[in-house]
Protein backbone atom coordinates (compact mmCIF):
# COMPACT_ATOMS: atom_id res chain seq x y z
CA UNK A 1 0.00 0.00 0.00
CA UNK A 2 1.40 3.40 -0.94
CA UNK A 3 0.78 6.32 1.41
CA UNK A 4 1.03 9.78 -0.16
CA UNK A 5 3.83 12.07 0.89
CA UNK A 6 3.02 15.37 2.48
CA UNK A 7 4.95 18.58 2.22
CA UNK A 8 4.10 19.46 5.78
CA UNK A 9 5.79 17.96 8.77
CA UNK A 10 5.69 18.35 12.50
CA UNK A 11 8.33 19.78 14.77
CA UNK A 12 8.70 19.19 18.47
CA UNK A 13 8.20 22.56 20.19
CA UNK A 14 10.81 21.61 22.74
CA UNK A 15 13.45 20.96 20.09
CA UNK A 16 15.52 23.53 18.20
CA UNK A 17 14.76 23.82 14.51
CA UNK A 18 18.00 22.17 13.43
CA UNK A 19 17.04 19.02 15.35
CA UNK A 20 13.63 18.64 13.71
CA UNK A 21 12.10 15.19 13.61
CA UNK A 22 11.77 15.37 9.87
CA UNK A 23 14.49 17.45 8.24
CA UNK A 24 12.43 19.56 5.86
CA UNK A 25 14.09 20.42 2.57
CA UNK A 26 15.02 24.05 2.22
CA UNK A 27 14.03 25.70 -1.05
CA UNK A 28 15.64 28.63 -2.81
CA UNK A 29 12.88 30.80 -1.36
CA UNK A 30 13.56 29.43 2.13
CA UNK A 31 17.31 29.56 2.76
CA UNK A 32 18.71 27.96 5.88
CA UNK A 33 18.86 30.71 8.52
CA UNK A 34 22.25 31.51 9.96
CA UNK A 35 22.64 30.46 13.60
CA UNK A 36 22.34 33.27 16.10
CA UNK A 37 25.67 34.50 17.40
CA UNK A 38 26.35 33.69 21.02
CA UNK A 39 27.04 36.45 23.48
CA UNK A 40 30.59 35.76 24.74
CA UNK A 41 29.67 37.18 28.14
CA UNK A 42 26.72 34.78 28.42
CA UNK A 43 28.92 31.85 27.40
CA UNK A 44 31.44 32.85 30.09
CA UNK A 45 28.69 32.93 32.72
CA UNK A 46 27.47 29.50 31.61
CA UNK A 47 30.95 28.01 31.80
CA UNK A 48 31.57 29.47 35.25
CA UNK A 49 28.20 28.31 36.55
CA UNK A 50 28.66 24.76 35.28
CA UNK A 51 32.24 24.50 36.52
CA UNK A 52 31.22 25.70 39.98
CA UNK A 53 28.24 23.33 40.11
CA UNK A 54 30.33 20.29 39.22
CA UNK A 55 33.17 21.21 41.59
CA UNK A 56 31.25 22.32 44.67
CA UNK A 57 27.53 21.93 44.05
CA UNK A 58 25.11 19.27 45.22
CA UNK A 59 22.74 17.23 43.07
CA UNK A 60 20.23 20.07 42.72
CA UNK A 61 22.95 22.60 41.87
CA UNK A 62 24.32 20.40 39.11
CA UNK A 63 20.91 19.73 37.60
CA UNK A 64 19.90 23.39 37.72
CA UNK A 65 23.16 24.52 36.14
CA UNK A 66 22.59 22.10 33.26
CA UNK A 67 18.97 23.18 32.76
CA UNK A 68 19.74 26.90 32.91
CA UNK A 69 22.46 26.63 30.26
CA UNK A 70 20.91 24.03 27.98
CA UNK A 71 20.34 26.59 25.21
CA UNK A 72 23.82 28.11 25.23
CA UNK A 73 24.94 26.21 22.15
CA UNK A 74 28.69 26.44 22.65
CA UNK A 75 31.23 23.63 22.44
CA UNK A 76 32.74 24.23 25.88
CA UNK A 77 29.27 24.41 27.42
CA UNK A 78 28.37 21.13 25.70
CA UNK A 79 31.45 19.46 27.15
CA UNK A 80 30.63 20.68 30.64
CA UNK A 81 27.01 19.52 30.41
CA UNK A 82 28.35 16.16 29.21
CA UNK A 83 30.06 15.77 32.58
CA UNK A 84 26.58 15.07 33.88
CA UNK A 85 26.51 11.86 31.85
CA UNK A 86 29.06 10.40 34.28
CA UNK A 87 27.50 11.83 37.43
CA UNK A 88 26.96 9.52 40.39
CA UNK A 89 23.32 10.61 40.63
CA UNK A 90 20.86 9.23 38.07
CA UNK A 91 18.75 12.40 38.18
CA UNK A 92 21.73 14.48 37.03
CA UNK A 93 22.51 11.98 34.29
CA UNK A 94 18.94 12.18 33.00
CA UNK A 95 19.04 15.98 33.08
CA UNK A 96 22.26 15.98 31.07
CA UNK A 97 20.86 13.51 28.53
CA UNK A 98 17.73 15.61 28.02
CA UNK A 99 19.79 18.79 27.61
CA UNK A 100 22.11 17.18 25.06
CA UNK A 101 19.11 15.73 23.25
CA UNK A 102 18.24 19.21 21.97
CA UNK A 103 21.68 20.82 22.09
CA UNK A 104 22.62 22.49 18.79
CA UNK A 105 26.30 21.67 18.67
CA UNK A 106 28.20 18.72 17.24
CA UNK A 107 29.92 18.12 20.58
CA UNK A 108 26.56 17.24 22.12
CA UNK A 109 26.03 14.31 19.78
CA UNK A 110 29.70 13.35 20.12
CA UNK A 111 29.21 13.05 23.88
CA UNK A 112 26.05 10.97 23.48
CA UNK A 113 27.77 8.67 20.98
CA UNK A 114 30.80 8.24 23.24
CA UNK A 115 28.61 7.33 26.21
CA UNK A 116 26.60 4.81 24.20
CA UNK A 117 29.79 3.12 23.03
CA UNK A 118 31.82 3.13 26.24
CA UNK A 119 29.58 3.36 29.29
CA UNK A 120 28.88 -0.29 30.09
CA UNK A 121 27.37 0.64 33.44
CA UNK A 122 24.65 2.76 31.81
CA UNK A 123 23.68 -0.18 29.61
CA UNK A 124 22.63 -1.95 32.79
CA UNK A 125 20.24 0.88 33.69
CA UNK A 126 17.32 0.58 31.23
CA UNK A 127 15.72 3.95 32.00
CA UNK A 128 18.99 5.80 31.53
CA UNK A 129 20.01 3.89 28.42
CA UNK A 130 16.56 4.31 26.88
CA UNK A 131 16.80 8.08 27.37
CA UNK A 132 20.32 8.07 25.90
CA UNK A 133 19.28 6.19 22.76
CA UNK A 134 16.25 8.44 22.32
CA UNK A 135 18.47 11.53 22.63
CA UNK A 136 20.76 10.18 19.93
CA UNK A 137 17.80 9.51 17.63
CA UNK A 138 16.49 13.04 18.23
CA UNK A 139 19.51 14.50 16.42
CA UNK A 140 18.46 12.66 13.23
CA UNK A 141 22.09 12.30 12.16
CA UNK A 142 23.13 9.49 9.77
CA UNK A 143 26.32 9.06 11.81
CA UNK A 144 24.11 7.54 14.52
CA UNK A 145 22.78 4.65 12.41
CA UNK A 146 25.54 2.23 13.37
CA UNK A 147 25.11 2.95 17.09
CA UNK A 148 21.32 2.66 17.00
CA UNK A 149 21.50 -0.63 15.13
CA UNK A 150 24.28 -2.11 17.25
CA UNK A 151 23.31 -5.19 19.26
CA UNK A 152 19.55 -4.64 19.13
CA UNK A 153 18.74 -7.04 21.95
CA UNK A 154 21.27 -5.70 24.47
CA UNK A 155 19.92 -4.71 26.84
CA UNK A 156 16.76 -6.73 26.20
CA UNK A 157 14.52 -3.94 27.46
CA UNK A 158 11.37 -2.99 25.57
CA UNK A 159 11.92 0.76 25.92
CA UNK A 160 15.53 0.58 24.71
CA UNK A 161 14.64 -1.57 21.71
CA UNK A 162 11.77 0.76 20.81
CA UNK A 163 14.11 3.76 21.10
CA UNK A 164 16.54 2.14 18.66
CA UNK A 165 13.81 1.42 16.11
CA UNK A 166 12.05 4.79 16.27
CA UNK A 167 15.39 6.59 16.40
CA UNK A 168 16.32 5.02 13.07
CA UNK A 169 12.89 6.05 11.78
CA UNK A 170 13.84 9.64 12.53
CA UNK A 171 17.00 9.55 10.40
CA UNK A 172 15.95 10.19 6.84
CA UNK A 173 18.43 8.05 4.94
CA UNK A 174 18.25 4.88 2.87
CA UNK A 175 20.73 3.33 5.30
CA UNK A 176 18.12 3.68 8.06
CA UNK A 177 15.65 1.61 6.05
CA UNK A 178 18.32 -1.00 5.34
CA UNK A 179 19.23 -1.22 9.03
CA UNK A 180 15.59 -1.55 10.10
CA UNK A 181 14.99 -4.41 7.66
CA UNK A 182 18.20 -6.06 8.85
CA UNK A 183 17.14 -5.73 12.49
CA UNK A 184 13.93 -7.63 11.77
CA UNK A 185 16.03 -10.69 10.98
CA UNK A 186 18.39 -10.57 13.96
CA UNK A 187 16.14 -12.78 16.08
CA UNK A 188 13.30 -15.26 15.75
CA UNK A 189 9.70 -14.35 14.95
CA UNK A 190 8.53 -14.56 18.58
CA UNK A 191 11.17 -12.07 19.70
CA UNK A 192 10.70 -9.60 16.85
CA UNK A 193 6.92 -9.63 16.42
CA UNK A 194 6.11 -7.58 19.57
CA UNK A 195 8.09 -4.72 17.98
CA UNK A 196 6.63 -4.95 14.49
CA UNK A 197 4.30 -2.00 15.08
CA UNK A 198 7.37 0.12 15.93
CA UNK A 199 9.15 -1.14 12.81
CA UNK A 200 6.03 -0.34 10.82
CA UNK A 201 5.78 3.24 12.12
CA UNK A 202 9.48 3.89 11.50
CA UNK A 203 9.39 2.50 7.96
CA UNK A 204 6.16 4.24 6.98
CA UNK A 205 7.59 7.54 8.22
CA UNK A 206 10.71 7.03 6.12
CA UNK A 207 9.25 5.56 2.94
CA UNK A 208 5.51 6.17 2.73
CA UNK A 209 5.04 2.43 2.25
CA UNK A 210 2.89 0.33 4.57
CA UNK A 211 3.34 -3.42 4.65
CA UNK A 212 1.62 -3.77 8.02
CA UNK A 213 3.21 -5.85 10.77
CA UNK A 214 4.31 -8.64 8.46
CA UNK A 215 8.04 -9.39 8.37
CA UNK A 216 7.75 -11.38 5.10
CA UNK A 217 5.91 -8.54 3.34
CA UNK A 218 8.47 -5.94 4.41
CA UNK A 219 11.29 -8.26 3.33
CA UNK A 220 9.67 -8.86 -0.06
CA UNK A 221 9.09 -5.12 -0.51
CA UNK A 222 12.72 -4.34 0.39
CA UNK A 223 14.07 -6.91 -2.05
CA UNK A 224 12.03 -5.24 -4.80
CA UNK A 225 13.10 -1.65 -4.08
CA UNK A 226 16.50 -1.72 -2.36
CA UNK A 227 18.41 -0.82 -5.53
CA UNK A 228 16.22 2.15 -6.43
CA UNK A 229 14.77 3.40 -3.14
CA UNK A 230 15.23 7.08 -2.36
CA UNK A 231 14.20 8.46 1.02
CA UNK A 232 12.55 11.85 0.75
CA UNK A 233 13.79 14.71 2.90
CA UNK A 234 10.18 15.27 3.91
CA UNK A 235 8.30 12.99 6.29
CA UNK A 236 5.54 10.81 4.89
CA UNK A 237 1.96 11.18 6.05
CA UNK A 238 0.67 8.35 8.20
CA UNK A 239 -2.73 7.06 9.35
CA UNK A 240 -4.03 9.01 12.33
CA UNK A 241 -3.33 6.37 14.99
CA UNK A 242 0.18 5.81 13.68
CA UNK A 243 0.85 9.55 13.51
CA UNK A 244 -0.34 9.93 17.09
CA UNK A 245 2.04 7.19 18.24
CA UNK A 246 4.92 8.99 16.53
CA UNK A 247 4.00 12.38 17.99
CA UNK A 248 3.62 11.04 21.51
CA UNK A 249 6.94 9.24 21.40
CA UNK A 250 8.83 12.35 20.28
CA UNK A 251 6.86 14.66 22.62
CA UNK A 252 5.37 16.58 19.71
CA UNK A 253 2.51 18.86 20.67
CA UNK A 254 0.21 19.52 17.74
CA UNK A 255 -1.97 22.60 17.63
CA UNK A 256 -5.64 21.78 17.16
CA UNK A 257 -7.21 22.90 13.90
CA UNK A 258 -9.75 25.70 14.01
CA UNK A 259 -13.01 24.40 15.47
CA UNK A 260 -11.35 21.34 17.03
CA UNK A 261 -10.71 20.73 20.69
CA UNK A 262 -7.06 20.12 21.59
CA UNK A 263 -6.29 16.49 22.34
CA UNK A 264 -6.25 15.69 26.03
CA UNK A 265 -3.23 14.21 27.71
CA UNK A 266 -3.54 10.62 28.93
CA UNK A 267 -3.42 11.64 32.59
CA UNK A 268 -6.23 14.16 32.04
CA UNK A 269 -8.37 11.47 30.39
CA UNK A 270 -7.78 9.15 33.35
CA UNK A 271 -8.70 11.92 35.81
CA UNK A 272 -12.02 12.51 34.05
CA UNK A 273 -12.80 8.78 33.96
CA UNK A 274 -12.17 8.52 37.69
CA UNK A 275 -14.42 11.52 38.30
CA UNK A 276 -17.22 9.83 36.31
CA UNK A 277 -16.60 6.57 38.12
CA UNK A 278 -15.62 4.71 34.94
CA UNK A 279 -12.41 3.33 36.47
Amino acid sequence: MRIALTTAFLLCPLAPASLSLANQAQTEDQPVPAPAELDPARVKVAVEQLEKAFKKGDTIDRSLAIEENAKIFDGEVANLIAKGLKDKEESVQLTAIEALRFFEHEKALDALHSTAKRDKKMRKEPELFKALIKAIGQHANPDSIEILGDNLWSPADHGVIQARILGLGNIRAKESVEELISMMHKAGWRKVQPFMEDFRVALVNLTGEDQGKSQPKWTEWWNDVKKTLEVSEEASSMPKAMQRKWERYWDIEVEAKEGEEPEEKDDEKKRKRRKRGDD
